[in-house]
């Protein structure tokens, strides 16, 4: 059987190692000052109808027969608390040119957003060709409340990131406002 190249990729800024959905699924870890981070990424094989179907992927057993194609899950270890609320966000290492009518439809997904989320930012970037000095990235920040679920743990007590989180913590469609109030 001929190997498939998995489609999500991704790259941590501070080592630029790059990282991606496997047949073996891994949690990665980043340190950083203000604090640790372990992700896992679990994505279903949309590029391969027939493994998609079938249930042939890491973590079929949470995303198979749902409508999400994909989930990230954190587990964030603070060095010290923060005093002000918490973004996350992704930034593209280069620009990518947006024409006309895909720069309409970003809009609309944007705006869509903003109206569920609230405060989110976005930046199609910059072009180096017509920028002088620091170009901006391609980036997306939102809330780190816009999340679904979150559990705040002790040390050493925290669950297992590719586990099942059924039941743990606090989830935004239980009540949006006492679920963004408690991660503020």
């Amino acid at each position: 059987m001929a190997q498939t190249v998995e489609p999500l990729r991704w790259r941590f800024q501070q080592n630029g190692e790059e990282l991606g959905i496997s047949s073996q699924p891994r949690v990665d870890t980043y340190e950083g000052e203000a604090c640790s981070t372990k992700v896992l990424f679990m994505h279903r094989p949309t590029h391969d109808p027939r493994r998609d179907k079938a249930g042939e992927y890491p973590f079929s057993w949470h995303l198979q027969g749902r409508r999400r194609l994909w989930e990230v899950r954190f587990q964030i270890q603070f060095k010290r608390l923060p005093d002000r609320p918490l973004f996350i966000g992704i930034e593209l290492d280069r620009y990518v040119p947006v024409s006309g009518m895909l720069r309409q439809a970003q809009k609309v997904l944007i705006s869509a957003c903003r109206g569920i989320v609230g405060d989110c930012y976005h930046s199609s970037g910059d072009d180096p060709a017509r920028v002088a000095g620091e170009a901006e990235p391609p980036t997306f920040v939102m809330p780190l409340w816009a999340f679904d679920q979150f559990e705040v743990s002790y040390a050493g007590r925290e669950p297992s990131l590719d586990g099942d989180m059924e039941g743990r913590g606090m989830r935004r469609a239980d009540g949006v406002k006492e679920y963004i109030a408690a991660m503020k």
